[in-house]
């Protein structure tokens, strides 16, 4: 859900790791050592299902590192600034992340979506099914295997 869509001044997301596969982050300074997979905007009118709903689904589209190695599995941190929450104290910074893991089955996926006009195109996720639209029946079946979920 979004929340912050601000299409003057978007929030920017860094989508942290390190290419060691038993490496986790366990102190925020450690995104100062970490490398940088991607920087998206957090939501604007161009990455959001209904920019004039608040609670609207938000989309980002970064590419995962190369040189991952398949059977592995990283760590990965999505990682945030925001400070706009009207803090009346100059002196209080705000931060937000969030992490995953990510485990590479192999070194060729393609996605069968293209860009974010495309997935945003196909409409809003069913949260009836759980899957986002756009994932292939293999990526479903390949999810279900991996009892990962969305």
């Amino acid at each position: 859900m979004n929340g912050h869509l601000n299409d003057m001044n978007p929030t920017k997301i860094d989508i942290l790791y390190y290419d060691d596969p038993g490496k986790e982050f366990k102190e925020a300074n450690e995104r100062l050592t970490a490398k940088k997979a991607a920087n998206l905007d957090f939501a604007t009118s161009k990455n959001c299902f209904d920019p004039s709903n608040p609670n609207t689904n938000c989309l980002g589209q970064w590419t995962v590192p190369k040189g991952l190695a398949p059977g592995k599995t990283y760590h990965f941190v999505w990682y945030w600034y925001f400070n706009d929450n009207n803090n009346p104290n100059p002196n209080i910074v705000e931060y937000y992340s969030t992490c995953f893991d990510l485990k590479i089955v192999s070194s060729t996926y393609v996605s069968p979506i293209k860009s974010l006009s495309e997935a945003i195109s196909k409409g809003e996720p069913n949260p009836k099914d759980g899957f986002m639209n756009g994932i292939t029946a293999k990526g479903k079946e390949l999810i279900a295997k991996t009892g990962a979920t969305n």
